[in-house]
């Protein structure tokens, strides 16, 4: 204890201390994971990558990430969230925020691979690429071939086309239709008389 005091003692500002103590700032934590559901992988590699030319602790990334993913499922699932969890009002709303971008199944999908990669680093021979593995699989569920995968796609899909249907189809996507007469006018077949249709064919 009296260790940290002598390092954060004469800092100035909360930011300082953090980066000092090696925390990671809840916003950028919180960002990361938006980036995640929209599929935005160079956010997440750069945030990787500086962290690892900073020598910090990529497992306490994917422990943070792991934990507030904990909380969006609460947020997500939760009639009452603000009941099971304390947080602040802006933590709160950033929660819902999140929440709002990902289906249960893709939640799960993600707490599953943060937990198989927070297990994973402790003996990992590569902790930068193991991470950066992790990170492209949060962000790109289409590239995983196993049922989770598929459920969490399924899932995204649906919840963007519920979301299109709220808001109304665009004309633009919508089949043009020819205002004109003439493109809806039925063609009629020619009559044929009594005299052509009874007539004999000449002898040869």
């Amino acid at each position: 204890g009296l260790s940290i005091l002598d390092k954060v003692i004469d800092l100035e500002s909360f930011e300082q201390v953090e980066r000092v103590l090696g925390v990671i700032p809840k916003k950028r934590i919180f960002d990361l994971l938006i980036a995640a559901a929209d599929q935005d992988t160079d956010t997440l590699y750069r945030a990787v990558e500086e962290m690892y030319n900073a020598s910090a602790d990529l497992g306490r990334l994917c422990t943070n990430l792991m934990d507030t993913m904990k909380d969006v499922m609460v947020f997500r699932s939760a009639k009452d969230p603000r009941a099971i969890l304390e947080k602040s009002d802006a933590d709160a709303a950033a929660l819902k925020q999140i929440a709002d971008r990902y289906p249960t199944e893709r939640i799960i999908y993600s707490l599953n691979i943060l937990q198989e990669t927070v297990a994973l680093l402790p003996r990992s021979l590569d902790k930068r690429a193991d991470t950066e593995v992790c990170m492209l699989r949060l962000s790109r569920p289409d590239l995983q071939p196993d049922q989770k995968a598929l459920s969490a796609r399924l899932a995204t899909v649906e919840q963007q086309l519920q979301k299109v249907l709220s808001h109304g189809i665009p004309a633009a996507i919508l089949p043009k239709k020819d205002p004109s007469p003439a493109a809806t006018k039925t063609v009629e077949p020619a009559p044929v008389s009594p005299a052509t249709a009874t007539a004999e064919p000449a002898p040869a």
